[in-house]
């Protein structure tokens, strides 16, 4: 059963509102959800809200990770590759001029080639969780230009070919 349709159980179960909700992976807490649940809300909201925060709490650990040269294996485990593979995908990103101190400091930041907002997951295990977080979808761009890309390509793609 997906995630969405056990909550919905427990919303028609119980009819009330759901405040806070542990998404689990294998046996971990991965994220957690707060949420309101209302007739009006529906799946689609909730699929929304369980995105961003599993996107948040993976974006949250590879830094976290990176930062302090520490894995979180479980992460990793979930992505399929381990933190040395992708420090050297990110190190062979690196723009001209910068080192990965820089990314350290902020001054660059970890963009996905192919917008992350392009994928919607609701698990660690969706194929488009994979996808998006696939190494040949990372990249390290300079903060400015990271910030004026946002959510755009920069060149067209075919989303069963690419990754």
């Amino acid at each position: 059963m997906s995630l969405t349709g056990a909550i919905g159980i427990l919303y028609t179960k119980y009819r009330r509102r759901l405040r806070v909700l542990p998404v689990h992976w294998q046996g971990c807490e991965v994220a957690t959800v707060s949420l309101s649940l209302s007739p009006v809300d529906g799946g689609l909201v909730l699929k929304d809200r369980i995105y961003d925060e599993l996107k948040r709490a993976i974006i949250k650990r590879l830094h976290e990770s990176l930062k302090h040269g520490q894995a979180n294996d479980m992460t990793f485990q979930c992505l399929g590759y381990t933190m040395d593979e992708l420090i050297r995908r990110l190190a062979s990103t690196l723009p001209a001029g910068y080192a990965w101190k820089d990314y350290l400091a902020g001054r660059l930041h970890l963009d996905h080639i192919i917008p992350a907002s392009v994928f919607r997951y609701t698990s660690m295990r969706d194929s488009d969780c994979c996808r998006c977080w696939a190494l040949k979808n990372l990249q390290l761009l300079v903060a400015e230009d990271n910030l004026r890309k946002g959510a755009r390509l920069l060149q067209p793609f075919q989303l069963g070919l690419g990754i």
